[in-house]
C-alpha cells in the first residue's frame, strides 16, 4: 500500500470515531447486507464511496453523501474515488448526519414499538 494508506487491524471505539471524523472518505468494496461502516462513516461527516449492491443502495445518494462504483475491479473502483475527487467539499454533511440518523437505536426501538403496537392480538 501507499505512504498514505494504513491499515489498523482491530481498533476500540474512541480510536474508530477519530478515524471516521478525520477520513476524506470511507470506500466500502463488498456488498454489504446493511451497510454499517457506511452509516457510521456518514454519522460523523464522512462521505462514503461504495460498491453499489446490497444495502448501500438505501444509504448513500450519490453526489449528496458519497459515490458508487459498479464492479469489483481496481480501475472501476478507481473511478468512483475520481468523481468523489471531483465532488470533495459539495457533499453535504448534515444530509449525511440526518441519513445515518435513520438507523439509531433509538429510532429503531420507536419504530419497533409503532409496529408492535399496531398488532391486534384476537
Amino acid at each position: 500500500a501507499e505512504k498514505n494508506i494504513k491499515f489498523t487491524g482491530e481498533v476500540d471505539d474512541a480510536e474508530l470515531e477519530k478515524l471516521y471524523a478525520g477520513a476524506r472518505a470511507l470506500i466500502q468494496p463488498s456488498d454489504e447486507d446493511f451497510g454499517l461502516a457506511v452509516a457510521e462513516a456518514l454519522l460523523y461527516g464522512t462521505p462514503a464511496i461504495a460498491y453499489g449492491e446490497g444495502a448501500v443502495r438505501e444509504i448513500i445518494k450519490p453526489g449528496v453523501t458519497g459515490e458508487f462504483f459498479h464492479a469489483q475491479v481496481p480501475e472501476v473502483l478507481a473511478d468512483g474515488v475520481h468523481r468523489f475527487i471531483e465532488k470533495e467539499g459539495q457533499y453535504r454533511e448534515e444530509e449525511m448526519k440526518e441519513t445515518a440518523t435513520r438507523f439509531s437505536s433509538g429510532v429503531f426501538q420507536e419504530s419497533f414499538e409503532k409496529i408492535v403496537g399496531s398488532i391486534s392480538f384476537h
